[in-house]
């Protein structure tokens, strides 16, 4: 709920802003030296000082970058890789700009100590709306793209850190498992051993596809086929729903966990 009302905002935020664009154009026409609004000109104007700020981003990030891994290995003692080159690409095409920028633009008073127009204040907040529009739509729209290209995906140490802390999780959960006393109860016992296969599965998996390539290609199809399923519910439960025949607190239980499932298979 909190993620859609803060998307709501900032749309409602860009909507307002962007109401504002005719009066910032109109107050740029008198005497700030532009004269009837030179089209050329402010639209070079933009693409230069977008330019500018997206060249900040990668003089900074590269340098940053070292200094932050030597403060960290030196003086933190922490045991971090040093971000590579296509990493540290994708970082400095990250920097879209937003509410803030513009806000920041907006804060700029109307009138200065000795009641003159605030110079070139209209121009400076155009300036700022095509860095805004330049890296959200330029950048923003292009760094998936950016992102395949240059192959950028979690670290393999990172990746292999996980599998072993998933194989603990799962060793602890089959130990506990075969701890169980049924006591003669054999529902007990029936869903112990379901659980105990389940999670023997999952352990070999986990082993599988990190050794062997045919274990790799079971699980890439583990996750086409329960795409499949999950795709299968979740239009059943679309039907479900034109036809009224449960709740619709029941059916948005049911929606959450294929939710649930849909982020456990995305990791």
């Amino acid at each position: 709920m909190w993620n859609v009302i803060d998307f709501a905002r900032n749309g409602l935020v860009f909507i307002v802003i962007g109401l504002q664009l005719p009066a910032i154009l109109d107050g740029m026409r008198p005497n700030n030296g532009l004269g009837p609004l030179n089209w050329p000109r402010l639209i070079a104007g933009g693409l230069l000082v977008s330019g500018i700020v997206i060249g900040l981003r990668f003089l900074w990030m590269f340098p940053g970058s070292r200094m932050a891994y030597f403060l960290r290995v030196h003086l933190q003692k922490q045991q971090v890789p040093l971000p590579n080159t296509r990493t540290l690409i994708v970082l400095s095409w990250s920097g879209m700009r937003g509410v803030l920028t513009l806000a920041a633009a907006l804060s700029l008073p109307v009138f200065t100590n000795r009641g003159e127009r605030f110079p070139h204040r209209e121009a400076i907040i155009f300036l700022a709306f095509s860095v805004i529009l330049v890296t959200l739509v330029g950048q923003g729209l292009t760094l998936p793209t950016l992102i395949r290209r240059l192959n950028v995906c979690e670290s393999q140490e990172a990746q292999d850190e996980e599998r072993l802390a998933r194989k603990v999780l799962l060793k602890s959960a089959l130990r506990e498992l075969r701890s169980i006393d049924s006591g003669g109860d054999e529902i007990e016992a029936q869903a112990v051993d379901q659980l105990t296969r389940y999670y023997s599965q999952r352990l070999q998996g986990l082993g599988s596809s990190a050794d062997t390539p045919d274990g790799a290609q079971i699980d890439r199809k583990s996750r086409e086929v329960s795409a499949r399923v999950r795709t299968a519910e979740r239009e059943e439960l679309a039907r479900l729903r034109q036809e009224s025949r449960f709740r619709e607190a029941t059916l948005r239980n049911l929606e959450r966990e294929l939710d649930l499932i849909d982020l456990r298979w995305e990791n």
